[in-house]
């Protein structure tokens, strides 16, 4: 038997393991948010939406213990233990907390700020359960606030960290040695994924895909020195920013010399930011997309869509929910920052990110695994963590794809490229009750998922209003 079926059969077996209980003590540093806990919570009347793309189900139950989901059924048919903390939800949807792909713990205004206790905060209140950072600024900021998270001593999602290449102090990776060695010390220290940039060449990335794969993690990559086909070729295991920025459809040539990341002003010399326009001309279903779309499913690569962060650019930073928590000085920056754009007008052809969308839905429709993130660090500060991945789920709905494939998409389908759809991604008995409930019906409207009242991870009940109000302010600063 090869080692391929043996290993399928592996995940077939765990799909179906139980998650032990997990709940943790809670500490003087969650007490303040927590709204809801009990060993045993029924929660009753209540509209489930499980994640895996089926229809919404109404009069649901919901039992949860010890941190886990222990049933669902229909109301009155399961029964409810005594002594059970029971939470009428009447007119509310439960949903499984969300699994973003494509977040950061630095964001820019200016200059870049490290946002360690602030956006988690924000990512949990907004539903946000799970995150998979798409680069570190500081690596040892982001180690220290995914390492607080787990002992209690903050709030946030639970984070899976990547590091760069070439880009925030990387040193630029000529050779398969140099790189190996890099990566060895990050991945020792704690990193799971590791994350190529624009200026990436061909030799590292395949030496960065080999070690990672032999390690058991997984590289990303925002590339333009190498074609998405390139990658795919050596292994690569996910694009990022959907197919807007994709050297195999510019029609130029992009190799020649760039300067890459300018730290001091936040712009982007390397050959990417000419790749803005790589979808100028190209049409979505034409014989080049769909064969480069083709050539990603057939080698396994997945693709995170960040559409918030393409609309920030091609309409010049749109007036996001949450700029009132920013500090003065940061919202004084939002606003000069969005007037400048819009008189330079934008940076990013607004039809460019409607035929991204659209080769995102061929490319899931293709068979390909899709994923979803809100890239809270673009260089204009329009982008704001929490508030940035709920917009992910709008636009994707404003360009075509139902909300029940958004919402699958930006939770089961991340759980399984992290490979912790055992655990969590989807409602079902026996993973972890990470949990978002809403007022109103996010498969009739998505933008309902704004109206979080209770947000759930391990089975503690979080209050979405307490912990935005705890950063007013202080985004930015911490």
């Amino acid at each position: 038997m090869s080692n391929r079926i043996l290993l399928a059969l592996a995940a077939a077996l765990c799909l179906g393991t139980p998650v032990m209980a997990e709940r943790p003590e809670i500490t003087s540093a969650m007490q303040p948010f927590v709204s809801q806990d009990a060993p045993v919570i029924a929660l009753v009347h209540a509209r489930v939406i499980d994640g895996t793309g089926a229809a919404a189900r109404t009069g649901r139950t919901l039992l949860l213990r010890d941190g886990v989901i222990q049933a669902e059924g229909t109301d009155g048919a399961l029964a409810i233990p005594a002594g059970a903390k029971v939470i009428d939800l009447s007119g509310q949807t439960v949903l499984p907390g969300l699994v973003q792909m494509h977040e950061h713990l630095w964001m820019y205004a200016g200059s870049i700020l490290s946002v360690p206790k602030t956006y988690p905060k924000l990512f949990l209140a907004a539903g946000v359960t799970t995150i998979r950072t798409a680069g570190s600024y500081n690596p040892y900021i982001d180690m220290k606030a995914r390492n607080d998270i787990e002992a209690g001593r903050s709030v946030g999602p639970r984070i899976d960290l990547t590091i760069y290449m070439d880009l925030f102090g990387a040193p630029r990776l000529s050779d398969a040695q140099a790189t190996q060695k890099y990566l060895e010390f990050w991945l020792d220290s704690g990193f799971t994924s590791v994350k190529a940039y624009a200026y990436t060449q061909a030799e590292p990335l395949h030496a960065a895909i080999k070690l990672a794969h032999e390690r058991g993690f997984k590289v990303t990559g925002h590339l333009c020195e190498v074609t998405y086909a390139e990658a795919a070729k050596m292994g690569i295991d996910n694009i990022e920013h959907g197919f807007a920025m994709t050297p195999d459809l510019v029609h130029r040539h992009l190799h020649d010399e760039r300067q890459g990341f300018d730290e001091s002003d936040g712009t982007d010399k390397s050959c990417s930011s000419d790749a803005l326009r790589s979808l100028d001309g190209v049409e979505p279903t034409s014989e080049a997309a769909m064969s480069l779309i083709h050539t990603m499913v057939k080698h396994g690569v997945a693709v995170t869509s960040t559409l918030p962060a393409l609309e920030d650019l091609a309409v010049g930073i749109p007036e996001q929910q949450g700029v009132d928590l920013l500090p003065e000085v940061l919202q004084d920056f939002h606003r000069k920052a969005r007037s400048s754009l819009a008189e330079m007008g934008p940076h990013f052809p607004l039809e460019s990110l409607q035929k991204s969308a659209q080769m995102e839905r061929q490319f899931m429709q293709a068979g390909g695994l899709l994923l979803s993130g809100s890239d809270p660090a673009v260089p204009s500060g329009g982008v704001i963590a929490g508030y940035g991945n709920l917009r992910q789920l709008e636009l994707m709905v404003e360009h075509g794809f139902t909300p029940l494939e958004a919402i699958r998409v930006s939770t089961l389908n991340g759980a399984i490229y992290l490979e912790q759809q055992d655990r969590i991604g989807s409602i079902e008995a026996g993973k972890r009750a990470d949990l978002l409930v809403v007022r109103g019906d996010p498969s009739a409207n998505i933008s309902d998922l704004r109206n979080a009242t209770l947000v759930f991870k391990d089975g503690i009940g979080y209050d979405p209003a307490a912990l935005r109000e705890a950063v007013r302010g202080r985004v930015g600063l911490e």
